[in-house]
């Protein structure tokens, strides 16, 4: 059995956060089209921080939101997948170590 995904940045993406990180507005420097995520893609921009999986950012939406794995994960692949192909997130091998992880206040 494969593990799921587990997803980072990409290298020449910049981001600018709002004050309630409800917005995250993200270039891709080679491209230059910015994108502006709220609500809940916000929050799955700022959970993406190259150690969790796909999973793990799914249960952590699913107890926030209130909602069954069947409906957030779809969702959230759906989210991963448009990333990839605007080359606004690499996948990455996860190391689990705590010290790579760009630690957020939005847990």
């Amino acid at each position: 059995m494969s593990r799921p995904p587990t997803w980072r940045r990409a290298s020449n993406v910049a981001e600018v956060r709002s004050a309630d990180l409800h917005i995250v507005a993200v270039l891709q420097l080679d491209v230059g089209e910015p994108r502006v995520f709220n609500d809940s893609a916000a929050k799955i921009w700022l959970l993406m921080d190259g150690c969790r999986s796909e999973d793990e950012i799914v249960a952590i939406l699913c107890k926030e939101f209130d909602q069954p794995g069947a409906v957030i994960a779809p969702q959230v692949a759906a989210f991963f997948v448009g990333l990839l192909a605007e080359r606004l997130v690499d996948a990455v091998p996860c190391d689990n170590a705590l010290s790579k992880r760009q630690e957020t206040a939005i847990e």
